[in-house]
């Protein structure tokens, strides 16, 4: 960019890194120069969708027995939210996600596991930042799990909500592997051994365990 010739530090975080894959022009203008462009719909859509599941995992944490879990599932009701509008094409993406966390529901109490330790998630939009440990100056980088979940053999979980077109999630093990570190840095008892997207569009689901060459990578 003309006239950008100034020493610039900023905050790294995955979706900033990953955005140098599309145009590396707008990238420089919006992270750079500050220039802004408008939000596309389907980034607002991806946003309330974001929102709304979050509200869901957020209220089954609340609740205080298995039996508890289980009514808020089956009473769940997104239909009047008092910010998000709700049309088809939403509907059709949450009611998948829903779906999708009921049968993971019902295969926890086919497996005979306390629900209120397994069915609420550990965290939800869990936001973190690791500062960089060597010499640079102001180093540091950050990025949002959509949904912790602990593991049937004591481990954890992650797993990010994809509203958008389906595809490889070979394609997102930067993302993914990324997330695994820094969860790891920022808790060092705990050890991530799942790896998932959820596509809410077909209310599919791919999990994957950590590759060890790309994770190092």
């Amino acid at each position: 960019l003309q006239g950008v010739n100034k020493p610039h530090t900023m905050r790294l975080s995955k979706s900033k890194i990953g955005g140098l894959d599309w145009c590396q022009y707008q990238w420089a203008l919006e992270n750079i120069m500050g220039i802004k462009g408008s939000s596309a719909h389907y980034t607002t859509f991806g946003i309330d969708c974001h929102q709304i599941v979050e509200e869901y995992y957020r209220g089954m944490m609340e609740c205080k027995s298995e039996s508890d879990v289980i009514d808020y599932i089956s009473d769940y009701d997104y239909e009047n939210h008092p910010t998000i509008t709700i049309d088809e094409k939403m509907r059709n993406h949450l009611d998948n996600v829903l779906e999708i966390d009921r049968k993971r529901i019902d295969t926890l109490l086919a497996s005979g596991v306390n629900l209120l330790e397994y069915g609420p998630p550990i965290a939800v939009e869990l936001y973190m930042k690791v500062e960089d440990e060597t010499d640079v100056k102001s180093g540091e980088i950050s990025g949002m799990i959509d949904i912790v979940f602990r593991e049937l053999d004591g481990t954890v979980g992650i797993y990010d909500l994809k509203t958008g077109k389906i595809s490889d999630i070979n394609k997102h093990y930067f993302q993914l592997h990324l997330y695994k570190w820094m969860f790891e840095k920022l808790n060092p008892d705990e050890e991530v051994t799942k790896l998932g997207i959820l596509w809410s569009l077909d209310g599919s689901m791919d999990i994957t365990e950590p590759n060890k060459r790309s994770y190092n990578s």
